[in-house]
């Protein structure tokens, strides 16, 4: 991630909260994203869905990032 990534997430966040009524915008927050190109979230994600299988879904499981892409894409 960027360094500054959080900080201008939360400065986006904020700036559509204040110029937008309270209800008229959605702010998607994912869950884990995970890919080979960031290897360690490869790891996490098999342990992410694995305490989702074990759970009953209550721990959402891990999306792969290219078929992220594709869903957002079409």
């Amino acid at each position: 991630l960027l360094p500054k990534y959080y900080e201008w997430k939360g400065a986006a966040e904020r700036a559509i909260e204040k110029e937008l009524p309270m209800g008229q915008y959605v702010i998607v927050k994912p869950g884990l994203v995970m890919g080979w190109e960031r290897w360690p979230t490869m790891l996490i994600g098999f342990v992410n869905n694995l305490v989702s299988l074990v759970s009953g879904g209550v721990v959402p499981p891990a999306t792969r990032v290219d078929q992220l892409a594709r869903d957002l894409l079409k």
